[in-house]
């Protein structure tokens, strides 16, 4: 999500796109929980305009973020993975995880998360490395954000097979 002088046809073709990475940019805090309100919108209204580029329009009320990323990375489509955890699926659910915690300020599943994996902090320690998670979160945003070439508006189709859902996911009950 950075800043360009040779700004792609496809962005340049898409104002609403501009305005919502501006509205990011110029927030004076962009990596803070009020900066990444206007990150979701420009995330999702990227890969609505990618997947119709592509000849696939979301249509209806699933074309959400997780619900699109569920489509660019299927088997079928082959669009990109998310490499942030051990699966596609492990990873969406983190996106939704991280997602809802910042535009509800509850934290309280992400902490769990931490807590299932070993982790023993407080909610003031949980304070103190949430600067860390959402400079990740940002990370896998902008990781997806790049998988749509600036110039055609396509994916650039970093896919690889075998990264829908994990053995250790499927047996958690996490579908693709």
């Amino acid at each position: 999500m950075s800043s360009s002088t040779n700004q792609g046809a496809f962005v340049v073709a898409h104002p609403e796109i501009q305005e919502l990475a501006r509205q990011w940019m110029d927030h004076h805090e962009p990596l803070s929980e009020a900066g990444f309100r206007p990150l979701f919108p420009l995330v999702e209204k990227l890969l609505r305009a990618a997947l119709t580029q592509e000849g696939h329009p979301p249509s209806g009320s699933g074309a959400t973020l997780i619900p699109m990323l569920q489509v660019c990375c299927s088997e079928r489509l082959k669009f990109f993975n998310i490499p942030m955890m051990c699966c596609d699926a492990r990873s969406r659910e983190w996106i939704s995880i991280m997602r809802s915690a910042v535009i509800h300020g509850d934290y309280s599943k992400d902490m769990a998360e931490l807590a299932a994996g070993s982790w023993l902090g407080s909610e003031a320690d949980y304070q103190k490395i949430l600067p860390h998670r959402l400079h990740s979160f940002f990370y896998c945003l902008d990781y997806i954000v790049k998988q749509v070439d600036q110039e055609t508006g396509r994916f650039r189709k970093n896919w690889q097979p075998g990264r829908g859902l994990c053995t250790s996911c499927k047996a958690k009950g996490l579908s693709i």
